[in-house]
């Protein structure tokens, strides 16, 4: 799965991964010690060691987070050649909203018949349909969501006692959700 997206970001025109890449990256849970097995990137600010730690299984959860991470070490290779205080995004989400338009670019039917996991060659209308429905359920039902958590987070900051309710608040404005007492 880690050829697959790294076949994928040379493809459109990205770096390969380096062979320090291939031998210090973890990609597989270690069975003589117990690790932390949440998924990252990491920059060792040298210019030429980059390395990945997820401890994969062969699902599509994991295809899709294995592109997300690799949008994050193509970044780090992209800005390596810059003076240290310019190799980072340039805001704390900026990394993440590029991995994330990376894996919309991954996560259809079209690229997935392209690299043979998806036999389905017609373009069909409940495919459509399908795939549609499964992108609004994962990505716009968590906007109103994530605009309250942003707020809510801001509104910390200024040291309110009233989280709860402000959030529950913030809950039945955005989302129209109803609570039940």
């Amino acid at each position: 799965m880690l050829q697959m997206a790294e076949e994928f970001y040379t493809s459109i025109g990205l770096k390969p991964l380096s062979p320090e890449f291939w031998r210090h990256s973890l990609i597989q849970k270690p069975t003589n010690r117990k690790i932390q097995c949440t998924a990252s990137a990491w920059d060792f600010c040298n210019k030429m060691d980059y390395r990945l730690k997820q401890c994969t299984e062969v699902n599509m959860e994991d295809l899709i987070s294995l592109h997300h991470e690799m949008a994050h070490i193509q970044y780090y290779l992209q800005y390596s050649k810059q003076p240290f205080l310019y190799r980072d995004g340039s805001n704390p989400g900026f990394h993440e909203g590029l991995a994330n338009a990376i894996v919309l670019s991954v996560y259809n039917p079209v690229h997935f018949h392209r690299v043979g996991l998806f036999n389905n060659s017609t373009d069909t209308y409940e495919l459509n349909m399908n795939f549609l429905m499964t992108m609004a359920l994962k990505k716009v039902a968590y906007a109103p969501f994530a605009l309250l958590v942003d707020q809510v987070s801001c509104i910390n900051h200024i040291r309110t006692s009233n989280h709860n309710n402000l959030f529950l608040s913030g809950a039945i404005t955005y989302s129209k959700a109803v609570l039940e007492r």
